[in-house]
């Protein structure tokens, strides 16, 4: 291998290696878009990291020129302000928040305004300013709604659903709890936080029976003359039997049925991983 090959090939790898961020050096709006990446990138694990890289990013859009750097400038300052936000710095949450909104208040509605108000919003709820936080989420929401943005929507509809059920209003958060499953079901976690706080409104509303059945229990062993541990409760015949499955079968025992008897003896027979046998 030739000194001029080598030297070449070294610098080929140099090159690969780089950061992405290194070859925005040159180039203040690829600098800009570089450190919004990373601002983002940080901000569920590490708010601080991306209060830093936010402010890099506001620094850099301000010595842009040209129609956008308004929108930088705002973008910039709502990620900072949502990550003092995540840190329960609030004081230094607003005015940020305030900015942001200010310079896109005027613009046609987009996913940054509409994150700005939701952004906002959190910050006015934080404050005890409910009924401004409720405003601005509703106003997000428009604005999701006239971009189609069907994910967003249904983000700002927990989050008035959530401003409901703190107010005990527990009828309207489940309405709006509601919606927000209409409209989007394509993000698992999104998924999970609609069904967990929904689940605690239906338990403030008494609406989920005694899992254990206490009640129903007590009220047969009195009527039956029998001790409350000898009665099993089920949701439908499917259920006791699985039940019972899972407690007197598993491998090594055999569960002895007719081949014309329910099809769930089978089931249960297998999932307790014993063996089935027709009679």
């Amino acid at each position: 291998m030739t000194r001029r090959f080598a030297a070449l090939l070294l610098v080929i790898v140099a090159f690969l290696a780089m950061p992405v961020s290194a070859f925005a050096q040159g180039d203040p709006a690829a600098q800009f878009d570089s450190a919004i990446g990373d601002a983002k990138a940080t901000m569920l694990t590490d708010p601080a990291k991306t209060i830093a890289k936010a402010k890099q990013a506001r620094a850099i859009a301000e010595r842009l020129t040209g129609q956008d750097r308004v929108i930088d400038i705002a973008t910039a300052q709502w990620l900072e302000g949502e990550a003092h936000l995540r840190l329960n710095d609030i004081v230094t949450a607003g005015p940020l928040l305030d900015a942001a909104f200010a310079a896109l208040k005027d613009a046609k509605a987009s996913k940054l305004k509409g994150d700005v108000l939701r952004s906002r919003a959190g910050y006015h709820a934080a404050s005890a300013s409910v009924a401004t936080a409720l405003a601005d989420y509703q106003s997000a929401f428009l604005i999701y709604r006239t971009i189609d943005d069907t994910r967003s929507q249904s983000i700002a509809l927990l989050s008035i659903a959530a401003l409901y059920q703190e107010a005990n209003d527990y009828n309207t958060a489940l309405k709006y709890y509601g919606q927000a499953l209409d409209i989007y079901q394509g993000d698992p976690q999104l998924l999970v936080s609609i069904y967990n706080n929904r689940a605690d409104v239906l338990m403030e509303l008494a609406r989920y029976p005694d899992a254990n059945g206490f009640a129903l229990k007590n009220a047969l062993s009195h009527k039956y003359g029998v001790p409350t541990d000898w009665i099993t409760l089920g949701n439908g015949s499917n259920d006791v039997l699985e039940m019972a499955g899972r407690a007197f079968l598993g491998p090594g025992v055999s569960a002895v049925f007719s081949a014309l008897a329910f099809a769930v003896y089978p089931i249960a027979t297998q999932t307790s991983g014993a063996t089935s046998m027709d009679a």
